[in-house]
């Protein structure tokens, strides 16, 4: 619950990425990277026109009309920039490396692109939603309506009993370290399995929608409660620095309110 240490220590894996397998086996060479290539829905061949920045601004155009649809606002449009940078970087990532990807390219609004969008929507909404819960408490804090959050080793987690909690604990929450053990040890090899956090955030972030919508973490300050809502956070926090880690990991950024 209280976090894993990271290694920011440098080192170099000497990786070639190509469309092809060319491992021959030689020491001293560098591991081939084969990935899958991208192809265009319409013609159903490679794609070799369409740049990844065009492609990010077919993603951005798409958001902005979704957003007027909806009357959201946003004077900026930060926010749009980041939904579609990450949109962009699942679309790609959550594919298995060797695979190949079927995009749809066309320069009108696409309701398939505005569903491929929806994943990325879905973890950076509720990384936002674990924030503005751990925000609220601290502002409790500061205005004497909650006490100091204790030391986690003086929290009492067997007050989660529920099955979901428990779920989020021990399939993703402990689960987390070993998953990015294996990522990085099949990149190592030339076989990356990035599809595999992508897989594991949007779930993780699945079960932790569904706890939510059953469960208010942040109930009354009353003293009988009190341990139930400090566990409950402790939880929330846990959960929201593994999403941030893993969102970090795939170089997307993160929207503080959504």
């Amino acid at each position: 619950m209280a976090g894993y240490e990271i290694n920011d220590k440098a080192e170099n894996i000497w990786l070639q990425v190509s469309t092809k397998n060319q491992n021959d086996g030689e020491t001293g060479k560098p591991v081939v990277m084969v990935c899958g290539p991208i192809l265009n829905a319409d013609t159903g061949r490679k794609e070799t026109e369409m740049t990844a920045n065009e492609y990010r601004r077919l993603r951005l155009h798409d958001l902005q009309i979704i957003s007027a649809d909806k009357n959201t606002e946003n004077p900026d449009g930060s926010s749009l920039e980041i939904l579609a940078e990450a949109s962009v970087k699942l679309t790609l990532l959550q594919v298995k490396a060797t695979q190949s990807i079927l995009l749809n390219l066309t320069k009108d609004f696409s309701r398939n692109r505005e569903t491929a969008s929806k994943g990325a929507t879905f973890i950076l909404y509720n990384v936002s939603r674990l924030a503005v819960i751990r925000k609220k408490y601290f502002r409790g804090v500061a205005n004497q309506v909650y006490p100091a959050l204790p030391p986690v080793e003086d929290i009492d987690f067997s007050v989660l009993s529920d099955s979901e909690e428990w779920a989020l604990l021990f399939n993703y929450l402990l689960e987390y370290p070993s998953l990015i053990k294996r990522c990085a040890e099949d990149i190592i090899i030339g076989r990356p399995a990035v599809h595999n956090i992508c897989k594991f955030l949007l779930n993780f972030c699945s079960v932790f929608s569904v706890y939510y919508r059953r469960n208010r973490i942040l109930l009354e300050s009353k003293q009988h409660l009190l341990p139930i809502v400090q566990a409950r956070l402790m939880l929330a926090m846990a959960i929201e620095q593994v999403l941030e880690n893993g969102l970090t990991l795939l170089s997307i950024e993160k929207i503080e309110e959504m």
